[in-house]
């Protein structure tokens, strides 16, 4: 049976692979201590989720800024990598830290005096030509918008006082002006306008952040990405129907407010002897 589940003929579908032995920590097919094989399961969600709590625990309670949290990542996938590398890769060492940097310099050391490898198995960073790729907080604009953003004016810019955290985001995505929510009056206010000038039944957002652009200032109204124009609709939609249903309902208020505070009066207080059986009336015992 345990041949038939490594094999791929229970629950993999043809040319597929999700059933696999485990390694132990010299590259091994691991065991538990009845001798039965250790299986690794990589259909659905596992893995993934497995990441995830670990990215939690990564931050915990902490509330960051968008740098410190692209730090964090940072660190999270290199020791993750790691440590995946040494479980999964066969014959990889396992060095106990994750400070690669440290066995870089050990491996070239070792290479030049003596012509051998300290660690067998290892791959120095130096030895490959970086790539283009990135990580963490990255452009996310098109091509059109970024033009929109660079072609404003130095003189809009001009005090224009940015956050570390701000300084950070628009240094990552390459813009002279980080890429921010709507979040201040004068945002909301020329959100209204930029929906109330569009004739298209259909809102599109991305003409919309190219259009926003004409009004930035660097002080009240920063550049938006289309993705925070459409999640602001949505917001935009319910506030202006909360407004119209209460206007709406305003006579109606009124009416029952003067309800409420006629039934809401007190019982007049009767005054002693009053309510009483009139004075010389005989009360039958």
């Amino acid at each position: 049976m345990l041949d038939e589940i490594l094999a791929g003929n229970c629950s993999d579908p043809p040319g597929f692979e999700f059933y696999h032995q485990k390694l132990d920590r010299h590259g091994a097919p691991a065991s538990n201590e009845l001798g039965l094989p250790l299986l690794d399961c990589c259909r659905g969600t596992n893995l993934t989720e497995c990441v995830h709590k670990q990215i939690m625990a990564t931050f915990g309670s902490w509330v960051t800024g968008v740098e410190m949290g692209d730090a964090l990542l940072a660190w999270f996938r290199h020791c993750y990598n790691q440590h995946v590398s040494e479980r999964r890769r066969l014959g990889f060492p396992v060095i106990g830290h994750p400070w690669t940097w440290l066995i870089d310099k050990i491996q070239e050391l070792v290479r030049k005096n003596h012509n051998v490898d300290a660690y067998k198995g290892w791959s120095n960073e130096s030895d490959y030509e970086r790539t283009k790729e990135s990580f963490g907080t990255l452009p996310l604009h098109s091509k059109a918008l970024g033009d929109a953003v660079e072609a404003i004016d130095k003189t809009q810019l001009a005090g224009m006082d940015l956050t570390r955290g701000e300084k950070y985001i628009a240094e990552r995505m390459g813009v002279k002006a980080p890429f921010l929510p709507v979040h201040s009056k004068a945002e909301r206010q020329l959100f209204a306008r930029l929906v109330a000038e569009c004739k298209d039944s259909t809102l599109d957002f991305d003409k919309m952040a190219i259009e926003w652009c004409r009004s930035v200032d660097g002080k009240t109204i920063f550049p938006k990405l289309p993705v925070y124009l459409r999640t602001y609709h949505t917001a935009w939609q319910k506030n202006n129907a909360a407004r119209d249903a209460a206007r709406e309902a305003a006579a109606g208020a009124k009416v029952l407010t003067r309800i409420n505070k006629i039934t809401q009066r007190k019982p007049r207080q009767e005054e002693p002897g009053e309510g009483g059986p009139p004075a010389g009336s005989i009360v039958a015992q």
